[in-house]
């Protein structure tokens, strides 16, 4: 299936400074962040939802379009507003299925199959694959507890709904992000975007979690 999900991350790091009153910050290590802010008329839709340690922020279908469907294939996307009651499923189910996704996610990295190319895979490079993959999900299982999340939900070409969820871990926050986590989606590239937000996909109806945006 067409990966159309990496289209809207990529739309909306290179499109939003010129469609919305965005803000631009470069990252200490390099690259950057766009930052689109919602609308005032659309801050009172925003839910949040607490936790002991974190936060969510359910961002609403207007602001979604806001930032996704002014350009191009956007245009043709719709969107929902999630509902805390979803959320909170879908926050189970990111802990239950992170670390398979993970694993998915390395192997589609460096084997992707398609129509026409057929995965093939020796042991020795599936237990390279189950190493890296090891580490990634013992961090998710030591530090997820510390990450905050926004959530915005996309209805895809074939109407499945599929929520688009960044983890992000302002542990280290040397630009402030925080502040303006719940008012604006947070896109960037490389530096501390790379190193401090995670961006899964929840395919609703498989109850299926990614990280590839191949739901």
């Amino acid at each position: 299936m067409l990966r159309v999900f990496t289209f809207f991350i990529l739309l909306l790091s290179f499109a939003s400074c010129k469609l919305f009153h965005s803000k631009r910050i470069d990252s200490i290590k390099g690259g950057g962040s766009y930052i689109a802010k919602i609308d005032s008329n659309f801050q009172k839709s925003i839910c949040s939802i607490h936790s002991t340690h974190s936060r969510g922020v359910i961002f609403p279908a207007e602001y979604a379009k806001q930032i996704f469907g002014r350009n191009g294939r956007g245009k043709n996307i719709a969107f929902f507003t999630p509902d805390s009651t979803l959320i909170k499923k879908v926050d189970k189910e990111i802990n239950y299925q992170y670390c398979a996704a993970n694993e998915k996610h390395w192997i589609n990295l460096f084997w992707p199959e398609n129509d026409t190319v057929k995965r093939v895979i020796s042991e020795e490079q599936k237990r390279a694959i189950s190493k890296i993959s090891a580490k990634f999900c013992l961090n998710w299982q030591q530090n997820w507890i510390f990450y905050d999340r926004q959530y915005i939900g996309v209805i895809t070409p074939t109407g499945e709904r599929v929520i688009l969820i960044q983890l992000i871990d302002f542990r280290k926050d040397p630009h402030k992000y925080k502040q303006i986590f719940t008012s604006s989606w947070i896109s960037g590239w490389h530096g501390w975007f790379s190193s401090n937000i995670i961006l899964v996909y929840f395919n609703v109806p498989t109850n299926s979690l990614t990280m590839d945006g191949d739901i």
